[in-house]
């Protein structure tokens, strides 16, 4: 029971951490990124 209490509130945290990244990040700037360094390889 705690371990399963353990995962789920980790589990919790990182998705709030997450969404706010989503929102600091735009997503088509990553992907540019990608394609320029995967480009130059």
């Amino acid at each position: 029971m705690k371990k399963m209490y353990e995962d789920a509130a980790l589990r919790s945290q990182f998705e709030a951490k997450a969404a706010k990244r989503a929102e600091q990040f735009d997503v088509n700037e990553i992907k540019q990124y990608f394609h320029v360094a995967f480009t130059g390889l």
